[in-house]
């Protein structure tokens, strides 16, 4: 989870942007999912951010931090907009991955990962690798184009009830398929923008 500060507010306020990633368990890595709008090497945004689509390709990049099978590699499912849009495999010396797309400029898009891989053990919950299989870690969504006055009810707190059900309609869900432990590990934001490592968090 990736808050502004070690409070419950920011934990909340994390929780509603989507800076949130789900671990099988805690001892496996963490995902975190980034985008560079205009290919300066610099991340632009974070799971949970929504910003108008820019023309240009958008270079993606899976990182996986805080655990897992040192030296291991994991294979990494890129989903777009519902659909499978391309599978990566990590350097196991980076823990990280990376994938170019153009969001369409007129329509919402939005992408998420879901990466497969050794599971680390947690014998704290017997069972618990049988149970995960290789599912190691869900990203939450980076979306294009989707409705700003979403944002602006959260942000202000006003027609909240208006707002959510037409929005939650169209965002992914996460599937009953998808098991495992909330990984509750805080992280906070410098300033509340993003620097270097910044993010973790999921919707189909």
């Amino acid at each position: 989870m990736f808050a502004k500060a070690r409070s419950a507010q920011s934990v909340i306020d994390a929780l509603t942007n989507g800076r949130v990633s789900v671990s099988a368990n805690p001892d496996d890595p963490r995902v975190e999912l980034y985008a560079d709008l205009n290919q300066d090497g610099l991340m632009d945004m974070m799971m949970g951010d929504n910003a108008n689509a820019p023309s240009n390709p958008v270079t993606f990049v899976v990182r996986l931090v805080g655990g897992g099978i040192p030296g291991a590699s994991y294979h990494v499912r890129v989903v777009k907009n519902g659909d499978a849009f391309g599978a990566y495999d990590t350097n196991p010396s980076t823990n990280s991955v990376s994938f170019t797309d153009i969001p369409a400029a007129t329509a919402r898009t939005y992408y998420r990962v879901e990466v497969d891989g050794p599971q680390t053990p947690y014998p704290q919950v017997p069972n618990s690798m049988a149970l995960s299989g290789n599912m190691v870690a869900l990203s939450n969504p980076i979306y294009f184009n989707f409705d700003p006055d979403f944002e602006s009810a959260i942000s202000s707190g006003l027609n909240w009830a208006a707002a959510w059900p037409s929005f939650a309609a169209s965002l992914p869900r996460l599937g009953s398929r998808h098991r495992g432990s909330l990984n509750a590990k805080v992280i906070p934001l410098t300033g509340g923008t993003l620097t270097a490592p910044v993010a973790a968090g999921v919707p189909p």
